[in-house]
C-alpha cells in the first residue's frame, strides 16, 4: 500500500480525505465508476478504510442505495467533504449528467451571496477576469468573523482563482459536461435551495487553483 501511495499523489490525497472524514464523522461525495463501467455520483458516510496489498477501499452508508457499500478509492474521482447528502444518481452508459436548463446568454459576473444579519454582512461573487479565468471573491464583516477567527477580527476577505484551462474539470465537479458555460453553471448549481458551496467544490476538486485571504480588525 505504501508503494501505491508513493506512486500516486492523487490517491494519497484521496485516502487522506476519506480517512479524515471517517474520524470526523463527515459525509463525502464523489463520482464513481464500477467494474462494469457504470458511472454514478454517490454520497456516503464513511465508516472504515480497508487496505489490502496495493488496494484501498472504504466501507460506509451509501445514500443512493440506502445501504452499506464498499467502494474502491481507485475508482473514485472528484471526492470532497459535504455537509448534506445532496442528489445521488446513476449516469447512463453514455456518461450523461443531470439535466441543465438552456443557458441563453453568457454572463461575466454573478452574485452568489449578499445579505446582512446579526453576525454582520456576507458577500460572495464569481466573475471572469480579463484573461477569462474564474475569480471567486468573498467578504465577511461584523461580529461573525470573530466567532470563527478569534476576538478582535471583524473583516475577512478571500479569493479563489481557477484558470480557464481547468474549466472542464470544474464543470464536471459541478456535475455538468465539459464546455458548459461556467458562470451560468455556477449560478444554477450554487444559488437557491440546496445550493452547492462553490468554495468547497473548488477546494475539493482534482484540479489546481490559487487561493489567498486576509483578516483585519
Amino acid at each position: 500500500m505504501k508503494d501505491l501511495l508513493k506512486d500516486s499523489p492523487t490517491l494519497r490525497k484521496r485516502l487522506e480525505l476519506v480517512s479524515g472524514a471517517v474520524k470526523a464523522g463527515r459525509l463525502i461525495r464523489f463520482s464513481y465508476t464500477d467494474a462494469s463501467g457504470q458511472a454514478s455520483v454517490r454520497t456516503i458516510r464513511p465508516e472504515e478504510v480497508l487496505t489490502s496489498g496495493r488496494k484501498a477501499r472504504v466501507r460506509g452508508y451509501c445514500h443512493l442505495r440506502e445501504a452499506e457499500r464498499v467502494f474502491s478509492l481507485e475508482r473514485m474521482s472528484r471526492a470532497r467533504i459535504v455537509e448534506r447528502p445532496g442528489k445521488s444518481y446513476v449516469r447512463g452508459r453514455g456518461g450523461k449528467y443531470p439535466p441543465l436548463p438552456k443557458f441563453r446568454k453568457r454572463i461575466a459576473r454573478v452574485v452568489l451571496r449578499d445579505y446582512t444579519d446579526r453576525d454582520g454582512s456576507r458577500y460572495l461573487e464569481a466573475r471572469l477576469t480579463p484573461a477569462r479565468d474564474l475569480e471567486l471573491e468573498g467578504r465577511d464583516r461584523g461580529p461573525g468573523v470573530a466567532k470563527v477567527f478569534g476576538r478582535g477580527f471583524r473583516v475577512y476577505e478571500w479569493c479563489y482563482l481557477v484558470r480557464r484551462r481547468y474549466f472542464p474539470w470544474l464543470a464536471q465537479a459541478l456535475e455538468a459536461p465539459p464546455g458548459t458555460d461556467i458562470l451560468n453553471l455556477i449560478r444554477f448549481r450554487c444559488t437557491g435551495p440546496g445550493a452547492r458551496d462553490i468554495g468547497e467544490v473548488i477546494s475539493g476538486g482534482e484540479f489546481p487553483y490559487e487561493f489567498w485571504n486576509w483578516l483585519g480588525e
